[in-house]
Order: C-alpha cells, then sequence, then structure tokens
C-alpha cells in the first residue's frame, strides 16, 4: 500500500467548498423532517433487529412508546446542530492543516470524530447501523436517514461533478463546424460584391479569415482545436490563390468551390480525428483548467489535483480520472468509513481514498473498515516495515514455468506503534488480497532475477564511468533506464508495481536509497546456480 498527501492547499479547496455550498440551509430543513422517526418504521427495525440481531443497544430491543421516539427525535435535532456547527466552525477557524474539523480532519481525528458521535448522539449512532444492515440487505440505496444526509451534505453533486460548462462554447463551435452547411452559411458568401476582381476575391478571403478567427478562439488547454483550425482552416485559405496561371482571377464560382472543398475535408478530419474527438481535462493540464475555473470543485477535480497514477491500496491498477464530454470517466472514490453507516463523513476529505475499481467495488465492497484494524493511506503506506520478498522453492523453478512465491516480510519491532501498524496493515493485507494477487507476478519477479545476474555491479559502475555524467548522473538513474521505473518515495504512486519492484530489487542488492544498502539475499548463490 502507498501512502497518499493530501496538500494545504487541496484542504483549503474543500474548506472554500463546504462553507459556500449552503449546507447548513438543507441540514435546518432535514431537521424538521421526522418521517424517519414514526413509531411504525421505527417498530419495524425493532422486528428486523430482534431476529438478526443487528444492534444491542437497549432502545432497539423492545418495542418503541412515544417516550422513546422524544428521546431519538431530540438527538436527531441535537445531531443536525452538531453538524451545523462543524461548518460554522469552518467559516471562523482558516487553519486547515491538522484541523480536527469532521470535514478535514485527518484519519486519527475522524477516528476520535466518530467515537464522538457514537458517545453524545448514541441513538442515531445505533439508528444508521440498523438502516445501512436492512439497507445492504433490502438493496434499498435511496429514502433512508443515511441518504437524506448525504444528499444535505452535497456527496451526490460533489461525486457527480457536472463541467461541460468548460467546454460549452467550445462544443457548440465544434458542433458548427461539424454541420457543414450551417457553417457555410455563416461565411454570407451570398453579401460579397458583384464584381469579382482579384482585389474582390482578396477582400472575400479576408472576411473569411476573419469569421474562422472568431471561432479560433481556443485556450492553451485545448491546443488541439487550436491546431486544427490553425492548420485544416485558417492557413489553406489564407493560401488559396485567386488568380489562375494566366494572371486572371478566377472567378467567384471557383472561389466559392474551394473554399467549400477546404470546409468539407476540415468537417471530415473533426468527425474522424482522435485526438479531436478525445479532448479531455487530465493530469496534465489540469493546472490550466483549474486557473481558469478556480472556484469549481468535486470527485474529479480533487482525483486530479492529488496526481496520483497508481491505486494506493494495490498498485497493481492504474487509476484514470479522465474527463470527457460525456461526463462518466473518472476514477472511483472509496469511502474509509462506509457512506452508508456514516454519512456524516460522505464528503469528509480524508474519508475519500482514490482506488481503483477491483480494490473499492469487488474486494472492500461495503466491509466495515475502522481506523483500529484497517490502514488508511492517508495515514501510512506499507513503506520498509512490510516488504515484497520472494522464495525460489528451487533451481528448476527459477528456469522453468514453476512459480516462485511472493510474500510480504514484516520488518516491524516490538514498540507498541509498530505493533499497532502491522495489525492495521494486516487487516488490509487480508481485505485486498495483497498476497495472493502479488504471486500473479511471479514472472516480473524472476525478470528481475535475471536482471540482476545480468547487470552486475561491476558493470552498473563501468556504466557510469563511461558516460561520465552525460547519460547517466548517477547510478540510480543507470538503475531506472535499466528496470523502466522511479522508485524514490515521491514516485511510488506514479506507476504500478512500483513498490513490489523496489522492495525486490533491493534484495538483489540493487541499491536505491543508503538506508537500503545491503541485500540480505544470496544474489550470488543464484548467479552460481545459473552459471551451472
Amino acid at each position: 500500500m502507498i501512502k497518499v498527501i493530501i496538500k494545504p492547499e487541496i484542504l483549503e479547496k474543500h474548506r472554500e467548498y463546504i462553507i459556500n455550498k449552503q449546507i447548513d440551509k438543507k441540514l435546518k430543513k432535514l431537521q424538521r423532517n421526522t418521517k424517519f422517526f414514526n413509531i411504525e418504521y421505527l417498530n419495524r427495525l425493532i422486528d428486523i433487529n430482534k431476529k438478526k440481531n443487528y444492534s444491542t443497544q437497549r432502545l432497539f430491543l423492545k418495542k418503541f412508546t412515544f417516550k422513546e421516539q422524544k428521546q431519538i427525535l431530540k438527538q436527531h435535532v441535537k445531531f443536525i446542530n452538531y453538524l451545523i456547527k462543524e461548518i460554522d466552525d469552518l467559516k471562523n477557524n482558516e487553519n486547515v492543516t491538522n484541523s480536527n474539523n469532521i470535514f478535514l480532519a485527518n484519519p486519527k481525528g475522524l477516528s476520535q470524530k466518530k467515537k464522538d458521535i457514537e458517545r453524545k448522539f448514541t441513538y442515531i449512532y445505533e439508528f444508521l447501523n440498523l438502516q445501512s444492515k436492512l439497507q445492504s440487505e433490502e438493496k434499498n440505496r435511496r429514502n433512508t436517514y443515511s441518504s437524506e444526509l448525504r444528499d444535505c451534505l452535497g456527496y451526490s453533486e460533489f461525486s457527480n461533478e457536472k463541467m461541460n460548462y468548460y467546454y460549452k462554447y467550445e462544443l457548440e463551435r465544434i458542433r458548427l463546424l461539424r454541420d457543414i452547411d450551417r457553417y457555410k452559411n455563416k461565411l454570407m458568401l451570398s453579401k460579397v460584391p458583384n464584381l469579382y476582381s482579384e482585389d474582390n476575391l482578396n477582400s472575400i478571403k479576408q472576411y473569411i479569415l476573419a469569421d474562422i478567427n472568431k471561432i479560433n478562439h481556443y485556450d492553451k488547454e485545448n491546443n488541439v482545436l487550436n491546431e486544427f483550425l490553425q492548420v485544416n482552416l485558417y492557413q489553406k485559405i489564407e493560401k488559396l490563390p485567386v488568380i489562375n496561371n494566366k494572371g486572371k482571377s478566377i472567378g467567384i464560382g471557383k472561389f466559392c468551390f474551394r473554399i467549400k472543398e477546404i470546409i468539407d475535408n476540415a468537417c471530415c478530419i473533426l468527425k474522424n480525428d482522435r485526438n479531436i474527438q478525445n479532448i479531455s481535462i487530465s493530469i496534465r493540464n489540469i493546472d490550466v483548467y483549474n486557473a481558469k475555473y478556480e472556484k469549481e470543485w468535486g470527485a474529479y477535480h480533487f482525483l486530479m489535483n492529488l496526481g496520483i497514477k497508481s491505486c494506493p491500496y494495490c498498485n497493481r491498477q492504474y487509476i484514470t480520472p479522465i474527463y470527457s464530454e460525456n461526463g462518466k470517466v473518472r476514477a472511483d472514490l472509496d469511502h474509509f468509513y462506509s457512506k452508508a453507516k456514516y454519512p456524516y463523513f460522505s464528503i469528509s476529505i480524508f474519508n475519500l481514498v482514490p482506488s481503483c475499481k477491483f480494490c473499492n467495488s469487488s474486494l472492500k465492497g461495503t466491509a466495515d473498515f475502522e481506523y483500529n484494524t484497517n490502514l488508511s493511506p492517508y495515514e501510512d503506506g506499507f513503506g520498509d516495515k512490510l516488504k515484497f520478498s520472494f522464495e525460489i522453492k528451487s533451481y528448476e523453478d527459477f528456469l522453468g514455468d514453476s512459480r516462485i512465491r511472493i510474500y510480504l516480510q514484516e520488518k516491524v519491532g516490538a514498540l507498541n506503534d509498530e505493533l499497532d501498524f502491522l495489525r492495521k496493515a494486516k487487516g488490509n493485507m487480508k481485505a485486498f488480497q495483497i498476497e495472493n494477487l502479488y504471486n500473479y507476478h511471479t514472472g516480473e519477479a524472476m525478470e528481475l532475477i535475471r536482471k540482476r545476474i545480468e547487470y552486475s555491479d561491476s558493470y552498473i559502475e563501468n556504466l557510469i564511468k563511461d558516460y561520465n555524467e552525460k547519460l547517466f548522473r548517477n547510478e540510480n538513474e543507470v538503475l531506472e533506464a535499466i528496470l523502466g521505473y522511479q522508485v524514490e518515495d515521491e514516485c511510488l504512486s506514479d506507476k504500478n508495481l512500483t513498490k513490489f519492484t523496489r522492495d525486490i530489487c533491493e534484495e538483489l542488492g540493487f541499491v536505491f536509497r543508503k538506508s537500503t544498502a545491503q541485500s540480505y539475499k544470496d544474489v550470488q548463490q543464484i548467479i552460481n546456480k545459473y552459471k551451472k
């Protein structure tokens, strides 16, 4: 697992988003809504709880009376006031780092918030727990207290951020070009002078170029469209001759035919060119986009600003947050604390973990993660405390098709903090089946072993010496060229399998960091066997 850092500027954007969404007004409206606390519904939950034993809370073990109903309604009002106060605190406190606010608190802070809510609003906490269990069984995702809370907090709006406005003007112009007849009418060729001398045709040409310039307004984030308009329309029309080889005007008929031919050809390219069809916001141009729409914020912006490319849970699958005009493509955001059971954490920034579809939906699913049992990527990664290693069962395995064994080796001491880390990390290892899945990558491990045999220390030293900093400045650059990976800590989230690659390479004696200069795997023994 890879550690993920949320920078202060990201926290500040999230703070401003929460403040500006008028969440407090929506919460006050929910505060007046008592439909989820009518006695009939509450007693239906009681009946289910008796059969399933979801909650041992005394209030949910016997039939509700008006007295108990009044108790839970009273807590509902206080709980909503608690959330409104959290929003007010955001407005009054501009310090976003180490905040204990429910929307900005780090994993440890969120854990404390969870305990506070469980203690102060026990009935609401248990009520949400019961509803989430029922929701899971009935697969009813709407019309629950939890879903109403998420709607008030703006989770749906945040996670399904609409950014079509970014392309609104550009898309109108693209459609204008795609509609050939409409675009030709925009040229207004019918309004040209009656005489069609060389000067007349040049005047018409300048009129058309000026019209195209009105379309060619795209900012640099749309450089594909800029280039298209320049090359396929403006330059071709500008170079269009208005006289024939005898030095006479080609005439308005031929001139119009050639103009229309250029436009038809441009529209054909526009319909079929992949570079134009796939115009999107990506990590490459997010900075330009943010400068233009700096106040906008949502799940897509959050993912793009984090800038990570590989799933932090597994480091095996890419996260591909690419937005196209249909608005459907973005990476998954996992809720470390389930959004059904803990809707009040649904837009808490440290509860939103970018992840691949496989980890989020297929492996974790609706499993209950807790601060004491699981590791958040915002808290820590496996780092040097859990390192990938390999075991070659026999020399035949190395040469043949049999798989070697990949496993995670513990490198922690007996301190309480280290043991706590190991317990939580093992919770993730089990949930995401890390060792099982990485044993599908034995081929990559064997390839690294072969590279280590082929590229000895002396060979690497000679490469550095021979090129004398002209091609490689240091040993790390040589190794990165050989392995195809940048394996410093800050680069681990750039590619898949980077931690796995680094751990195996360091074990083999490919040295990347001073702290891991010594290999503990007997590489020479492997080399000697290979030579026999």
